[in-house]
């Protein structure tokens, strides 16, 4: 009888001990599809597709149009349709390879800024965090009060010195 109680007892602290009580999951922050729109970078063009169309007619090569595209800084959101329709037009592969490519890369390199900037923000949360919990351990902390200074003559300078 008495081992069955210890048994029942024993398992009893047991399974409080498994459950983890007290300790909590972080949140992962999701990202709406809304604001993931807005964080995206927004496609902007000073060298229009008709520009690009009529230089490619005018008989430009494929490296001044691209030179032109890295100088004006446009971004395009092209869809298949747009670039089968730009290439019927004229416009040499090539071209539509680096619009869509530089494309790619801005919103890559803008997403990951973002990014960074969060983690940024989020690391020094945790720092002030950090800070706040530190101040509040050693809220009796006197910075004026120091123990036992030596120096090179070993003369011992403090508020329990005897000179």
């Amino acid at each position: 009888m008495n081992r069955t109680v210890l048994v029942v007892i024993m398992a009893f602290f047991l399974s409080a001990c498994a459950t983890g009580a007290g300790m909590t999951q972080s949140e992962v922050k999701r990202i709406t599809p809304d604001e993931l729109a807005k964080l995206m970078l927004q496609p902007e063009a000073t060298y229009t597709l008709e520009a690009i169309v009529t230089d490619a007619k005018s008989g430009k090569t494929s490296g001044e149009i691209i030179a032109k595209l890295k100088s004006s800084e446009s971004l395009y959101d092209l869809k298949a349709s747009d670039v089968l329709r730009l290439n019927q037009q004229g416009v040499d592969v090539e071209v539509l390879d680096y619009m869509q490519e530089s494309n790619a890369l801005a919103k890559q390199n803008y997403l990951a800024e973002e990014i960074n900037k969060r983690e940024h923000e989020k690391e020094k949360a945790l720092k002030a965090l950090n800070n706040e919990r530190l101040l509040q351990m050693n809220r009796y902390y006197d910075p004026f009060w120091r123990p036992y200074r030596y120096y090179q003559n070993h003369i011992p300078i403090g508020p329990a010195s005897r000179f």
